[in-house]
């Protein structure tokens, strides 16, 4: 029996002043180096396993600015997962602001998934918490960008478990074709069994003209393809710091306009799949707030 370890992550507002030797991992000494993906989670994965090496009760990371394109919330996401692959039981996160603090809490997942169904007009729609490379369905969706570049967040998860044949058959996508934001191209999950297809939308510029456009083109997509089942983010709510409410009103105003003019029960099953509670509790409002106009 393998012992399971929960890793519990503290958060602590205005710890950004103290020296960076004192912390077992500091973003302080990696400004304004240029980094690339890779070497940024080695640098992060190399600290937290000295760690756990060490046997330390706890780890003490201190989150303070960007490095290279990742932003705050992209290397909290990778401290996260290598605080679990280290089986570290508690990570103290210290940040500049309670604005920042605030931020970052509404990206811990729950514990237990959230699940709330929904039928709308013979089509199932379905708003919940976990994994999107975990759900299954002919497709998933990948927030992207116009180079179709895997990077953190989202697209760090696909390719990792879809391996490296899935960013050589998206390079060849974008050579062949110029994309501009919204645009969305499905390509094969390669190693990532849970689905059959990869619709890559072009949002990380994140502003809503954006949003509506690309989940409008994934619809679309799922039509051409007969793909019955697809799963989405939130799109435009990582990179594109598209605001969480404005996220969930273009896209669930979208799917519900969007399918309204569909002849065809195509996609029959529509998942949107979150990271946090706050999300979810956002929205399932969104989503009681423009099904109610059609009551």
């Amino acid at each position: 029996m393998t012992d399971s370890i929960t890793t519990q992550i503290n958060i602590i507002a205005g710890n950004c002043d103290g020296k960076a030797d004192s912390k077992d991992f500091d973003t302080r000494e990696f400004d304004g180096s240029h980094m690339t993906l890779q070497e940024i989670e080695a640098e992060i994965g190399d600290a937290l396993e000295a760690v756990s090496a060490r046997h330390q009760s706890d780890a003490n990371v201190a989150l303070c600015n960007s490095i290279s394109d990742l932003s705050i919330g992209d290397l909290f996401q990778m401290i996260k997962k290598a605080s679990v692959n280290n089986k570290i039981g508690t990570v103290n996160v210290y940040v500049a602001s309670a604005g920042i603090r605030d931020y970052l809490i509404n990206r811990i997942p729950p514990m237990v998934p959230l699940i709330q169904p929904y039928r709308y007009k013979k089509r199932e729609i379905l708003i919940a918490t976990g994994d999107i490379t975990e759900v299954i369905v002919d497709a998933i969706v990948n927030a992207s960008n116009v180079n179709l570049k895997l990077g953190a967040g989202v697209s760090g998860a696909i390719r990792e478990k879809a391996g490296s044949g899935l960013q050589k058959e998206m390079d060849m996508l974008v050579a062949r074709r110029h994309l501009v934001p919204g645009d969305a191209l499905a390509t094969r999950s390669h190693n990532l069994a849970t689905c059959s297809y990869i619709i890559h939308a072009a949002t990380a510029e994140g502003s809503r003209g954006t949003v509506t456009k690309a989940v409008s083109n994934c619809l679309s997509l799922c039509q051409q393809m007969n793909i019955r089942s697809v799963a989405f983010p939130a799109l435009g709510a990582g990179t594109g710091n598209l605001d969480m409410e404005a996220c969930a009103q273009t896209m669930l105003g979208t799917i519900i306009n969007e399918t309204d003019k569909m002849k065809e029960l195509i996609p029959q099953k529509i998942f949107i799949i979150l990271w946090t509670k706050y999300a979810f509790s956002i929205f399932k409002k969104v989503y009681h707030a423009i099904t109610a106009r059609d009551e």
